[in-house]
């Protein structure tokens, strides 16, 4: 066993090749280079728009009864996909329930946003998604489906 470990140091330390040249080991890393490169993604990123923001204690405009609604309602339109969202206060902090409005659009998940870290839901019931004791401030809600997403920016909660 010795031997063979003193020939392959011999023939190491009389190693009298060169190096390749430069452009050669380019090429070569670009081989695998190029298998590496992702696919560009098919995904669709529509952003939302605030279309309706009806605030919790304010009679609605045109309602006949005295009673005001105790949430925050919201509606926001990204192409053909309309998206609910009722913002309750509990105690400190807020629950925001929402809902996909098309028959097109299927939601797979939904993520809250804000500075501070993400909180991400599963969809509950088909095209309803809650997120719980949330703290106030502003976020950015993606909603996913396998091939669009969208965005709601600059949500105040």
């Amino acid at each position: 066993m010795n031997e063979k470990l003193e020939k392959i140091v011999s023939l190491m330390e009389r190693d009298d090749s060169t190096p390749a040249p430069a452009d050669s080991i380019r090429w070569a890393k670009n081989l695998f280079a190029a298998h590496a490169i992702a696919k560009p993604s098919l995904l669709r990123r529509l952003i939302a728009t605030l279309q309706i923001d009806l605030k919790p204690h304010t009679a609605i405009f045109g309602e006949r009864s005295a009673s005001a609604q105790h949430e925050r309602q919201m509606l926001f339109v990204a192409d053909d996909v309309g998206v609910d969202l009722r913002i309750a206060e509990s105690k400190k902090t807020f629950r925001l329930r929402g809902q996909t409005l098309s028959e097109s659009f299927v939601p797979v998940r939904a993520i809250l946003s804000s500075e501070s870290g993400a909180i991400e839901t599963g969809f509950v019931n088909g095209d309803e998604f809650v997120f719980e004791s949330i703290a106030a401030g502003v976020y950015t809600m993606t909603i996913s489906s396998a091939e669009t997403e969208i965005v709601i920016e600059n949500l105040s909660i």
